[in-house]
């Protein structure tokens, strides 16, 4: 009897300490939230820059793009009023890239599916950048 009652004590301690905690999570600023956002963004972005396409699948690309979603999805719940047309513009970016992915064994010629991802990749970036100049006053 004695032994059953110190395991329902220990897993109600257990679970105390695990909502006290959770809830230490929740006292995060909606600025912090979007600075760590815009962190993960910026380097799921750089990492999708800096892929070597030769040696790169396109599950690879696609993972990278679906943390991109990730990020804005963070980014849209910390702040979505004041950075919903910079999120959507990247959003938007982030799915032609996705399209240009996806199409690549569709395409008619590999110099213009190498075009087109290039095309992609830097509309990426233009649209990462703008987010991250708009999401400056969080952050500094």
């Amino acid at each position: 009897m004695r032994r059953r009652r110190v395991g329902v004590v220990g897993a109600g301690l257990g679970l105390t300490a695990m909502a006290v905690l959770g809830a230490c999570g929740d006292d995060e600023s909606a600025s912090d939230e979007v600075c760590d956002a815009r962190d993960d963004l910026d380097e799921n972005v750089t990492e999708l820059r800096d892929l070597d396409l030769g040696a790169t699948s396109i599950n690879d690309v696609q993972d990278i793009l679906g943390d991109i979603d990730d990020d804005l999805t963070d980014m849209r719940d910390a702040d979505e009023d004041r950075l919903s047309p910079q999120i959507d513009d990247l959003e938007s970016s982030v799915d032609d890239l996705g399209s240009a992915v996806s199409d690549l064994g569709s395409s008619s010629s590999l110099d213009a599916a190498a075009d087109t991802l290039r095309d992609a990749l830097g509309n990426v970036g233009d649209a990462a950048e703008e987010l991250r100049t708009a999401a400056a006053s969080d952050c500094d």
